[in-house]
């Protein structure tokens, strides 16, 4: 009779933690569905000027202040998935409540922006043919400025680059 309750007791274990291990994914199912949905949407937003393809005449239109809210709206979005990350951790893995983590700590909104300067000649001159062949041609060439714009978060602030790579998929 010990026997046999041994051996059902050697057998019942892995049922029991194969039964407790799918509960657990039952219940963060959802958590993780939010998550995701958090997540893809901050991932949709994009912030003018900061990165990506090269600026065209359009983006000259853009100010400091389309910027800073684009970059308001980006980082609420990735802060409700941070949020979810970090208020259920037993639901994700390490490396995506370490970067949910990051997230929570930049701020909310950037103290400034520096805006991209613009290109213009060797020499200071500001030529309206700049991106023509031989703009620059009698004023010692062309010396290009900064063509993305630069968000200044602060002092101890984390790298506003964690905007661009937001948390992992769950």
């Amino acid at each position: 009779m010990v026997v046999i309750v041994a051996v059902g007791v050697k057998f019942a274990v892995p049922m029991v933690n194969d039964w407790a291990a799918e509960k657990a994914k039952q219940e963060c199912q959802p958590i993780v569905t939010s998550y995701e949905k958090a997540r893809a949407k901050a991932e949709r937003l994009d912030i003018p000027l900061i990165r990506g393809d090269v600026p065209t005449a359009a983006d000259a239109e853009y100010t400091e202040s389309d910027v800073k809210h684009a970059y308001a709206a980006k980082r609420a979005e990735a802060g409700r998935a941070a949020k979810i990350a970090t208020a259920h951790k037993d639901c994700f893995a390490s490396d995506v409540v370490s970067r949910a983590q990051d997230i929570e700590a930049l701020p909310d909104v950037a103290l400034a922006v520096s805006m991209p300067s613009a290109t213009t000649c060797a020499d200071g001159w500001l030529s309206p043919s700049i991106g023509r062949q031989g703009a620059c041609s009698h004023h010692g060439g062309v010396r290009y400025g900064r063509a993305y714009a630069e968000l200044i978060l602060g002092d101890g602030a984390p790298d506003p680059e964690l905007i661009f790579y937001l948390m992992p998929a769950a």
